[in-house]
């Protein structure tokens, strides 16, 4: 069973284009040039700082992402650029 750390998912995606807003929970919106995509997801503040599977597949599906594409966002592989590629890929259009 896969279990990430909350905090270090957190850094990993305000370091890759995610904007953190704290609210119910701490949502994370993704900006390209400056312009929210609409594409998000959240941490709750009840996952007592691990991210089990059930929150794993929840972030990727959210993400756009299978779940091995997430642990390689999360865990620093897969970059800024090439998570926009990804998106990309899918037929997905940024917002300008």
């Amino acid at each position: 069973m896969t279990v990430l750390r909350a905090r270090k998912v957190s850094c990993s995606l305000t370091s890759k284009g995610f904007r953190r807003d704290d609210r119910d929970h701490r949502y994370f919106n993704l900006y390209v040039d400056e312009v929210q995509q609409g594409i998000w997801t959240k941490v709750s503040h009840a996952s007592r700082g691990e991210l089990t599977e059930f929150h794993i597949h929840a972030m990727a599906d959210q993400l756009k992402l299978t779940k091995r594409e997430f642990l390689d966002l999360a865990n620093c592989p897969l970059k800024y650029e090439g998570y926009l590629k990804i998106l990309v890929a899918q037929g997905i259009k940024f917002k300008e």
